[in-house]
């Protein structure tokens, strides 16, 4: 074996060896993504990325409040992996400000959609 061969290979061994464990092990954030996607379920989370505390949590259509100390005006990203759409509104009781998020879709920031910390209720409804 040539000498530039041997080195190539001790180079891309080097480089195999040095991926850092987070590249290889799921963040907790993205695990309960995964988690809700795997039980097709809506889960809202308090900071961007699926990251921080967890709310909701469904996957039954209907009308659902954030409690006042549990995700009210918290939610920064949400994974809808149900057949239905949700639907946040920036008040209780499902008034105010809408963002609509469709069927087996996420979105991680909603700061992008000026709706981050907003959320005060949501609805869990069939939209086709």
């Amino acid at each position: 074996m040539s000498k530039r061969v041997q080195r190539i290979g001790v180079v891309a061994a080097a480089l195999i060896i040095q991926v850092p464990v987070g590249a290889i092990i799921a963040s907790p954030a993205f695990a309960g993504a995964a988690q809700c996607e795997a039980n097709k379920q809506v889960c809202l989370y308090e900071d961007g990325g699926g990251g921080g505390d967890e709310y909701g949590r469904v996957r039954a259509a209907g009308e659902y409040e954030l409690g006042g100390w549990n995700g009210d005006n918290e939610i920064s990203s949400v994974v809808n992996a149900t057949g239905y759409c949700v639907t946040l509104f920036a008040n209780d009781g499902h008034t105010g400000r809408t963002l609509t998020i469709g069927p087996r879709s996420w979105e991680f920031h909603l700061a992008d959609w000026d709706f981050n910390d907003e959320a005060e209720s949501y609805t869990l409804w069939n939209c086709g």
